[in-house]
């Protein structure tokens, strides 16, 4: 909504602020079951958090309550990290077969795996997204993108050179 940040983290906690980070306070109604949550993206006054045993959440309310996705990232053990591009949220981690993206276009309320995955990649740690493309990065220092709002991914042409693992991608 532009006016409100959200921070999440260990013990699956989700705290708001209105005042440009200046005070902070915990949302009324928690993520519930939430374990460490490692990634929140906000959507005009939604926001989605994800967490450390595969699940995503959400509020529609600027992060003062918080509710479970209806149906949740399929086969994701760990999320590491969420991104939005307006229209949708898409989240990164690991699977049991390596990096997984996943997608939702309501908001988080539903979340289904990308029709064609990172090929090759180890744990997504981070995503980014800027309207038109979404932009992951791997524990391995490969980059991944996507111009079908996640739908579809594939590796970028020419790799971070001599990178390692990856935390971090961000757009201006």
């Amino acid at each position: 909504d532009g006016a409100t940040f959200v921070a999440a983290g260990g013990g699956g906690k989700a705290f708001r602020s209105v005042d440009g980070g200046v005070t902070w306070t915990a949302a009324t109604t928690q993520p519930p079951g939430a374990g460490t949550l490692f990634g929140v993206a906000g959507d005009g006054g939604n926001f989605v958090a994800v967490d450390a045993t595969g699940k995503a959440f959400r509020s529609v309310d600027s992060g003062v309550t918080w509710t479970a996705a209806t149906t949740q990232p399929p086969g994701a053990p760990t999320l590491w990290d969420v991104a939005s591009d307006g229209a949708t949220f898409v989240a990164v981690g690991n699977t049991g077969l390596g990096g997984g993206a996943f997608r939702s276009v309501d908001d988080g309320v539903a979340w289904t795996a990308a029709t064609t995955q990172p090929p090759g990649a180890t744990a997504l740690y981070r995503v980014a997204g800027d309207g038109a493309t979404f932009v992951v990065v791997d524990s391995t220092g490969k980059a991944f993108r996507s111009v079908d709002n996640g739908v579809t991914w594939t590796a970028a042409t020419t790799q971070p050179p001599g990178a390692g693992r990856l935390n971090g991608v961000a757009t201006s």
